[in-house]
Formats: structure tokens, sequence, C-alpha cells
């Protein structure tokens, strides 16, 4: 029995150290700090990529009073502290129910993308950083949209004069945000090229960082426009993450080249010169400069020829040493108006029949028939004589 009751003893005074022990933690917990980090201001605002920016946060305490806290911001990219700022700072105390505030300021990198990017802080006693509270606030980066033409692409590629072409542009973003609702507008100042249709300008859309849109317009270019290049200005509108209008402006230099068709229409023979004539003619739409022409035949050269220009819809004569009979070619070499050097042949075959030797031949049958009608005449004379 005195057993029995020497158990029950210790049974009630465990239950009361345990109560105890429960209570006392209990109230421990009642009495800890509890921590809120909350953003109250930021400047500027939004942030943007290549900026410096100031953010200011207030630590909450809504628990009991705290004291050596030490708060540590914790920055990954797009951001980094400037070399200025210290990442920790100590708060001696932070009362119950009261807060305290912290200021940092950071740049954020050139590449960052528009998005909400979260910034990490750590609240901990001092000396003991590896028992940490964590609480994050978010801060919304705005990028800015940049625009270029990275290419023009041109059908036909050899623009004349009195045609229509198709310009198709690349347009590559390359900034760090959404460039919205861009238009392209081509613009000339010259009355010889005039945009075709909605004056010249044409609907892309949006665009976004890294990303390349095609933007396609036609142009009319007036017959009498001369072999140059023309300007003309291509006008990117857009707007941007504020959705602020924008635009950039590129020029744009347009050729307008024709072509150039060199063709024989003619070879005649000038047995009085001693000369063979070859007639070319220009088929083109624009002149070919600095006009050589070389005549091979049977493999050896026969003569070179020169002019200084040929006109479209013009023909010239290049006169050589007479050849009558033979195969080659003709050899051109012309300055295009691109100042490009360019040569072409023009196969020709000759089979002319030589003066000489018709001459020789209507002489001796000439000769012949006179002869054949003096001995007719004679065999009459010498019958009428014999009757």
């Amino acid at each position: 029995m005195k057993s029995l009751n020497t158990k029950s003893g210790f049974f009630v005074l465990f239950a009361v150290l345990l109560f105890l022990f429960y209570m006392n933690c209990a109230k421990a917990v009642e009495e800890s700090p509890n921590f809120d980090i909350v953003p109250t201001s930021q400047s500027p605002y939004p942030a943007g990529p290549g900026q410096n920016f100031n953010i200011e946060i207030e630590i909450q305490n809504s628990g009991n009073l705290a004291k050596n806290r030490v708060v540590e911001i914790i920055t990954e990219e797009p951001f980094e502290l400037l070399p200025s700022e210290s990442a920790t700072k100590t708060f001696g105390t932070i009362g119950s129910g009261s807060s305290v505030t912290a200021s940092y300021n950071l740049f954020i990198k050139e590449s960052a993308l528009t998005g909400n990017y979260e910034i990490e802080f750590r609240i901990y006693p001092e000396g003991e950083g590896s028992s940490f509270i964590k609480e994050t606030i978010t801060i919304n980066v705005q990028g800015r949209p940049e625009l270029m033409v990275t290419s023009v692409q041109t059908e036909p590629e050899s623009i004349e004069p009195g045609g229509m072409a198709t310009l198709t542009f690349d347009i590559q973003n390359i900034g760090t945000g959404t460039a919205r609702k861009v238009k392209a507008e081509l613009n000339s100042s010259s009355d010889y090229l005039v945009p075709v249709l909605s004056s010249g300008m044409v609907y892309v859309g949006n665009i976004e960082p890294g990303n390349t849109s095609q933007a396609e317009l036609r142009m009319s270019i007036d017959s009498s426009a001369d072999y140059k290049t023309y300007m003309t200005t291509l006008t990117l509108h857009y707007n941007d993450e504020n959705n602020t209008a924008k635009e950039e402006i590129v020029d744009i230099g347009i050729p307008v080249t024709g072509s150039i068709n060199l063709e024989i229409i003619q070879i005649e023979t000038d047995f009085e010169r001693n000369e063979l004539e070859i007639q070319v003619a220009n088929k083109g739409s624009t002149t070919a400069k600095s006009v050589e022409a070389k005549l091979i035949v049977n493999g050896n050269s026969v003569g070179i020829d020169y002019i200084s220009q040929l006109k479209a819809s013009k023909y010239t004569t290049f006169n050589f040493p007479l050849v009558l009979q033979g195969s080659g070619y003709l050899e051109i070499e012309y300055i295009s108006p691109t100042l490009e050097s360019v040569t072409i042949q023009e196969e020709i075959l000759l089979n002319y029949p030589d003066p000489r030797t018709t001459n020789t031949i209507a002489t001796i049958m000439a000769l012949f028939i006179a002869l054949f009608i003096m001995r007719l005449i004679w065999k009459k004379y010498k019958m009428k004589k014999m009757r």
C-alpha cells in the first residue's frame, strides 16, 4: 500500500512539472517577436534596366520586444547593391507593436527584362546569422523597348524606273521591354518614289524583347526617275511599357538602277572600207558606260572598238577589220550603274562570199558569153555569104 502511494506521488509530481514546462514554452513563444517587412517607397517607380533605384522598407514587430536584431538584404540577378551600401543594418531594439525603417540603394543590370522580381531579407539576432527569419518583397522592373532595322530586301532586286518595288524590312527589338502596337511608315522626299496604298504605313503589332518582325511596304517608281540612290525614311511608331508613344527614325537608301541588256542586232560587211560592222543594241532600261567590244574569230583576236556609253533603247556600230568566214564571239565589257564591271559574250557566225572571187567568175562568164555570141554571129555571117 505504501509503494502504491509513492508511485502516485511521483506521477503527480511529473504531471505538475510537465505542465509548468508547457506553460513556460507557451509563454516563451507568446513573448517572442513577430516580424513582417513591408515596402514603403521606391524611387524611381517603376525601376528600369541600367538604373540606380532606392527602396525603403519597414520592419514591423507584432510580437514582444526584440533586441539586437540584424536585417540583411540578399541581392540576386538582376539587382546589385551599390558599393557604398552595406547589406546589413543592426537595430538595438524593436519594440512590441512598433517598427523601424531601412533604406537601400541598388542598381538594375541593363539586361533585365520586364517582370516582377523578388528581393529577400533575413532577420536574425546579432551574431546568429544561421538562425534567421526570411521575408521577401516584390520589385517591378519595367524594360525599355528599342527597335532597329536589321535588313532590307527589295523585290525585284533591281529597281527600274516606271516599275513597282516591294520593300521588306526586318525590325528587331534589341531593348528590354515590349514594343507595343508597332507601325512602320515609309516616306520619301522625292516625287519619283511614291508609297502605294495606306500612305506607306503598315501595322506590325507587338514585338517582344529579342524578337524580330517584318514590315512589307510597296513603292511606285516614276518612269523619269534617275539612276541613283534615293534616300527615304522609315519611321517606327510604337508604345512603351507605360503606353507612352515613342518612335524610331531610320534612313533607308533605295537604289534605282534599271537593267542593261546588250544584244547583236545586225552584222554587215563594208568592202569599200574593208571593215566588218557589228550593230549592238541596249534593250535594257539604263545606260551602259565605258563599253568595250572585242571580236574573237577562230580563236584569234580580230580587233577592239570602244564607245563611252550606250543608252537604253539605243544602238551603236562597232567596226573591225574585215573577216568573211569563221565562228567566234563578240566580248562586250561595260560599267553598270552600280559601278561594277560586267562582261558578256555574244556568239557570231560569219559566212560571206569573197567579192574578188565573185568578180573573177563574173568576168569569165561574161567573156564566155561574149565569145559564144560572137561565134553565133560569125556562123550566121558565113552561112549568108555561102548563099
